[in-house]
């Protein structure tokens, strides 16, 4: 069964170029994939067709799984070979997450192409994509979420009246295969700008307060039946060191109290020493799971680990962990008492760059308590699964992570473990991720690598990875 707009969009012929744009679960992405599966098998047999996304992990997760679904086994692939094959013809499978980019797909001569997410992808490597569609009848096919006004696919695709495209606006509302409740829960999950883009699906920029619904966070100081505290912190010489104890009560994280020191501002600087000092002090006898941190605090984190302290870097994706920080406190899931004043004043101010030529930026000034907040809510995922599943794995996670620490304090810097409890995960630049995922019944079910290693298997436990998983990142360092 197919939605109005589906339907539409199906039995309209296609444009040389065609975008489907719009909010998140609107149904686009499933109807773009059935309509390119069909312009394949109506190919000639000797065509050849590109399907990328930012990252081939990302292309595989939104993508590569719902085509097997559509098609079943007329599609296979393999990511380690990046390529597939779909009705007989050859799928070569690419990730454009830099403007290098465009090097990987020079020479191609393409009977079509498929794009996941064009507003991940570079400007460079999307016009050299459209050189390589040159056999008879070559179409691109694409999707997005909408983005910044200035984007250059807003200016260069559509709105420009010059080129052969067809623009494709889909809503939540046009899927009629949604709960009523489940769009509800969805459309609670975004705020502000975000809620324009990713729910009402226009391209609207990036102003005003980055967090409007701070103030629903905000609550009283009071005792609680804390379960697990953790620490996360914006690391800072001249500028701020900036630190957050965490707490998780009923489901729900606190920030419990702040550790605000500014050695411009107070003439003092200290030394990572004295932090450690400080940070004793801070958190005093409490059972701290575990200290996030920003990556780039190395000095500090090697300190700290000496201390036998459970350190991770944090996932410092600024735009996603903003988001969900967002998300978070809009949802309920994290709460900050009022006695954490220096957050307060910072989340009262801290707006976006509205001057940043069509890039969401935030204004980097007194952000620091914000920074330590998004790498707490980012690096935890927390807004993806809330904490039920974090609970129902507890005791199982925590020794893997204790496992997990030891492997990464015996690798180079270079390589970064990110442990989270869901099924997503998006890969950064010149890291290794290593993404713990667990599943129905909150058993674990696979560890994945993200840039090349695919599935390790299916059937393995956790447990059992562990030690493929330091291999290969030992082979990769």
């Amino acid at each position: 069964m197919l939605g109005e707009k589906q339907a539409r969009y199906l039995t309209t012929p296609d444009q040389r170029i065609n975008l489907l744009s719009g909010s998140v679960r609107s149904g686009k992405t499933w109807i773009s994939l059935l309509k390119f599966a069909l312009i394949v098998a109506e190919s000639p047999k000797d065509y050849e067709f590109l399907m990328c996304g930012r990252t081939t992990t990302t292309l595989k997760r939104n993508c590569l799984g719902l085509l097997y679904n559509i098609v079943g086994e007329n599609f296979t692939y393999s990511l380690a070979r990046k390529q597939g094959e779909l009705f007989g013809r050859r799928i070569w499978l690419e990730a454009a997450n830099d403007n290098r980019a465009e090097a990987k797909i020079r020479g191609l001569t393409l009977g079509g192409a498929y794009v996941d997410e064009l507003t991940e992808i570079p400007a460079d490597f999307y016009k050299m994509l459209l050189s390589r569609l040159s056999l008879k009848n070559a179409k691109l096919t694409a999707t997005t979420n909408p983005d910044a006004p200035g984007h250059w696919v807003k200016t260069d695709l559509i709105d420009n009246e010059n080129i052969e495209a067809a623009i494709w606006s889909f809503f939540i509302d046009d899927n009629p295969f949604l709960d009523a409740d489940y769009v509800r829960q969805i459309k609670n999950e975004y705020s502000g700008v975000f809620y324009s883009r990713f729910i009402d699906g226009q391209w609207t920029l990036a102003d005003g307060l980055i967090y409007p619904d701070y103030a629903l966070a905000v609550v009283p100081t009071q005792s609680r039946d804390y379960t697990e505290y953790q620490v996360s912190i914006d690391y800072g010489t001249l500028n701020p060191f900036a630190a957050g104890l965490y707490g998780l009560c009923g489901g729900v994280w606190y920030l419990i109290k702040e550790y605000h020191h500014s050695g411009r501002a107070t003439g003092r600087q200290k030394t990572d020493n004295d932090y450690l000092n400080d940070l004793s002090s801070f958190i005093g006898d409490l059972p701290i799971e575990k200290i996030i941190i920003d990556p780039s605090a190395a000095s500090f984190i090697a300190l700290l680990r000496q201390g036998k302290h459970y350190v991770r870097k944090a996932d410092n994706d600024v735009l996603d962990g903003i988001r969900e920080t967002a998300a978070a406190m809009k949802q309920g899931l994290l709460k900050i008492n009022d006695c954490c004043w220096e957050t307060i004043k910072e989340l009262q101010t801290y707006s976006w760059d509205v001057k940043s030529q069509g890039e969401d930026r935030p204004i980097k000034v007194s952000d620091h308590h914000c920074d330590h907040a998004r790498y707490f809510v980012r690096t935890n995922r927390i807004t993806r699964n809330g904490t039920r599943g974090f609970v129902g794995v507890y005791a199982h996670m925590k020794s893997i992570e204790a496992r997990l620490a030891d492997l990464e304090a015996k690798l180079p810097k270079e390589v970064n473990i990110i442990l989270t409890y869901d099924n997503g995960a998006k890969s950064k630049a010149n890291i290794i991720e290593a993404i713990l995922s667990t599943v129905r019944g909150l058993q674990p079910e696979a560890a994945q690598k993200v840039v090349t290693l695919e599935w390790l298997g299916r059937d393995n436990g956790t447990n059992g990875m562990l030690p493929q998983l330091a291999e290969y990142l030992a082979t990769q360092s």
